[in-house]
């Protein structure tokens, strides 16, 4: 489980990073898609970092 979370963690936090590049390049479809993908983990890891893509992705607070 351990081994799963934490590829799982990488896996987010790279989504993440994908989508703000996309974002300051120009480029909103893609940024949308790598957002998308990097809240469905963190909320599976029920990481705090969900709510800043849920921000950035213009979605309500939780």
């Amino acid at each position: 489980m351990a081994r799963r979370t934490g590829h799982l963690r990488e896996r987010a936090v790279a989504q993440h990073g994908l989508g703000v590049a996309h974002r300051a390049a120009g480029n909103p479809a893609e940024a949308t898609s790598h957002l998308e993908a990097a809240l469905v983990a963190y909320t599976e890891l029920r990481a705090p970092e969900a709510e800043e893509v849920r921000v950035l992705l213009g979605e309500p607070s939780r």
